[in-house]
């Protein structure tokens, strides 16, 4: 995929290499660090950054980058299961805000999630990227915070059938957010 004239340079969307974690994890750190510090105390942030994006973090479902051209510009990081799916991270490098680069990454995770047969994606949005999802179509869940410092949200990507719709109870919405705890 590759964005247009209006929105950023020649934009590569791919898969991360296994060698390129410390790189991602030091993009999502700078991201977090001056993008996040109008909304987060200092202390926020070097909590966010120690409990939710550690090398550990990085290697639990698939996570994908925008290069432009050969220097990492974004991330994000998702999984499924069934019918629903997560958004775990979505960064870009503080040099390339504004440029389309987080709503291509979004788009391509609600592309694969599609074929995958999600209907409902999940995130856990921080204050500072919380007008960016509704812009794209996510709702606010409720008032549960994670660790204090991020807001539900949720989008169905599809019409769920019949049975999809009997199988999404509160309690298999709460099961769904048990992984972000654990």
């Amino acid at each position: 995929m590759n964005a247009n004239a209006n929105s950023a340079p020649s934009i590569k969307i791919r898969v991360i290499h296994r060698e390129e974690t410390a790189a991602v994890l030091e993009l999502i750190h700078q991201s977090i660090r001056r993008i996040n510090a109008q909304d987060y105390s200092p202390q926020e942030i070097d909590a966010i950054i120690d409990r939710m994006y550690t090398p550990q973090s990085i290697t639990q479902g698939t996570y994908i980058v925008a290069e432009c051209p050969s220097q990492l510009v974004g991330v994000i990081g998702f999984e499924t299961c069934g019918t629903i799916g997560w958004i775990n991270a979505v960064f870009t490098h503080p040099d390339f805000v504004r440029q389309g680069i987080g709503r291509m990454l979004v788009q391509e995770v609600e592309h694969r999630a599609l074929n995958q047969g999600v209907v409902w994606l999940h995130v856990l949005s921080s204050r500072t990227a919380f007008e960016f999802y509704r812009a794209l179509g996510y709702t606010e869940e409720d008032s549960i915070l994670k660790y204090g410092f991020s807001i539900p949200l949720d989008k169905q990507l599809r019409t769920p059938s019949l049975t999809e719709q009997l199988f999404r109870t509160p309690f298999d919405i709460s099961l769904s957010f048990i992984k972000w705890f654990s």
